[in-house]
């Protein structure tokens, strides 16, 4: 059985040293900790925002990074999704147009809105369409 998530990276940030590494079988996994602990930092590197110094990190038995051999999957070709602890929307955007942001599978803006309105549905957000983040 392949393992759901292999981490063991490093990562370097001012003074700051991370040095994880974990094997997650299946199921849930939680980080918990002190603030600055790295939480925040491992996630990102999970999710491909930040690239490790060292390592390599294994989702679903796919190699999405190995710093030896330069493999790094884009963020969106990783497949996984993170929600911030803080806002990140747009604010001169509306709610709409900022989901539609995420919408990958359509090209046209009027296509990428109207995905992007079934994915307010499906959550029984659609009344926030029109409205900006603040």
């Amino acid at each position: 059985m392949t393992a759901a998530l292999e981490v063991a990276v490093a990562r370097e940030i001012g003074s700051f040293d991370l040095d994880v590494a974990f094997t997650l079988e299946s199921g849930m996994l939680v980080l918990f900790g002190p603030s600055g602990a790295g939480k925040s930092l491992t996630l990102s590197l999970i999710a491909g925002l930040i690239r490790p110094d060292t390592g390599s990190i294994t989702i679903d038995g796919r190699v999405v990074t190995d710093c030896g051999r330069r493999i790094y999957v884009s963020t969106q070709g990783r497949r996984i999704g993170m929600v911030f602890q803080d806002g990140l929307l747009l604010p001169h955007r509306s709610v709409l147009d900022n989901v539609a942001l995420a919408v990958r599978q359509a090209s046209g803006r009027r296509d990428r809105r109207a995905i992007a309105l079934t994915w307010l549905e499906r959550v029984g957000a659609e009344a926030l369409a029109t409205r900006r983040p603040g």
